[in-house]
């Protein structure tokens, strides 16, 4: 009977445990985009002359490739992962190809003064304010 009573506390232990350790993950989440990757980013092009660019602002961002619709994000919140690493979770509305959606994910790691998105090989440079005139 004891022993009963002891496993049960220990389910018990463990599942109000559980229950606090999610409250405080959603606390990591923070509205807006970091300071550290706000700017205008571009890649070198690569392959049949394609491009890629973002732009990531106070609280909104904009990814676009070559050829493919552009993802403007809004309602962004960023959560960090590790130094210099962010995960963005942002919604979009449909635009072509491309679905929408909401709380689409998108990692970014800063390297150096660039940018390496969604997992890419290819380094975002940091380019001027003027460069899209």
């Amino acid at each position: 009977m004891k022993n009963i009573l002891l496993a049960l506390a220990v389910v018990t232990s463990i599942g109000v445990g559980s229950l606090s350790s999610s409250s405080a993950d959603a606390s990591s989440w923070h509205k807006g985009v970091p300071k550290e990757i706000r700017g205008n980013f571009g890649t070198k092009e690569y392959g049949a002359n394609l491009t890629m660019g973002c732009t990531f602002r106070a609280k909104s961002l904009v990814f676009g490739a070559s050829g493919m619709p552009t993802q403007v994000g809004y309602n962004v919140h960023y959560k960090k992962l590790y130094r210099h690493s962010y995960l963005l979770r942002y919604d979009a509305h449909a635009n072509g190809l491309f679905k929408g959606g909401r709380k689409l994910k998108m990692p970014v790691k800063r390297v150096g003064k660039n940018l390496r998105v969604f997992g890419y090989k290819i380094i975002f440079h940091r380019e001027s304010v003027h460069a899209h005139k």
